[in-house]
């Protein structure tokens, strides 16, 4: 039976590139663009995709907020890791001149991607929804002096011309995916038996709540190494926040039962959101 995998965007994405890296393109797949990260993960809750890839960081852009914000919200678990390397283009309809572009159209995170490029050309970045959306619209409508950022890909599909690659400020240029499914009631506890095993645990705060400082100091006195963490708002009070712990640690690891008992005695919530083998 064929997978569901549904993403942010329209084909062209690279977050469709990042599913067929993931999966492998002999993999039988069906793909569901879907028009923002919540309607994503709202319909892997509902059962009508299986799989969704969703962006969580980018190594230039920084951490993508509002997926971590949909992680504490949604009935949902990781279930792995993909790194896709980013190799924006700037693309224009076929009988533009180059030189009479003064306005960029892609996602935010591309813009910002590519902002110093922008600037040093006098471009005018303006905000999409999607990089591969951005050259569809280009494409088909063809607003005057206008460009878009996005995948030699969306070139392709949408009959534009590549007027620059690889235009992003930094030669490096990478986003990290995270493999996400609908939550189970019986998760998989065994140790991953290859890689760098890496757990994203959630703790809600609350009156009395331990800050950051003395659970990284836990984490540290058993061995755990913490490897990246976000806090985010819960909405529900003032100064309350979900932490999002990225710990080099799982079920394998020989303190980890004794971590998540500590841990959970500090908070009001404790979820470990999926253990899965590091591609970093």
């Amino acid at each position: 039976m064929a997978r569901i995998v549904g993403f942010q965007g329209l084909p062209g994405a690279y977050s469709e590139l990042a599913i067929l890296q993931y999966f492998g393109k002999k993999a039988a797949l069906r793909f569901k663009p879907l028009p923002a990260f919540e309607t994503v993960f709202t319909e892997l809750t509902k059962g009508r995709i299986t799989d969704a890839l969703l962006p969580v960081e980018n190594s230039l852009a920084g951490t993508i907020h509002e997926n971590f914000d949909h992680l504490a919200r949604f009935p949902v678990q990781i279930a792995g890791e993909a790194i896709l390397r980013i190799q924006h283009c700037l693309l224009i309809p076929p009988g533009t001149r180059a030189a009479d572009v003064t306005t960029v159209i892609s996602h935010p995170q591309a813009l910002a991607q590519c902002a110093h490029y922008l600037r040093e050309r006098g471009l005018t970045p303006q905000n999409f929804f999607d990089t591969a959306g951005a050259a569809e619209h280009l494409g088909q409508h063809k607003p005057p002096h206008t460009a878009a950022i996005a995948s030699l890909q969306a070139a392709k599909l949408y009959g534009l011309k590549v007027m620059a690659r690889d235009i992003a400020d930094r030669g490096e240029n990478y986003t990290r995916f995270l493999h996400i499914q609908k939550s189970t009631k019986k998760p998989d506890k065994k140790p991953l038996k290859v890689g760098r095993m890496m757990s994203l645990i959630l703790l809600h705060s609350g009156e009395g709540f331990a800050r950051i400082g003395p659970l990284c100091g836990i984490l540290q006195s058993l061995g755990i190494e913490l490897v990246h963490c976000e806090a985010r708002p819960t909405k529900d009070a003032a100064w309350t926040y979900f932490y999002f712990l990225e710990v080099a640690a799982g079920p394998g690891h020989p303190a980890w039962d004794l971590a998540l008992k500590t841990l959970a005695s500090m908070t009001r919530t404790l979820k470990v959101l999926g253990s899965y083998a590091s591609q970093r």
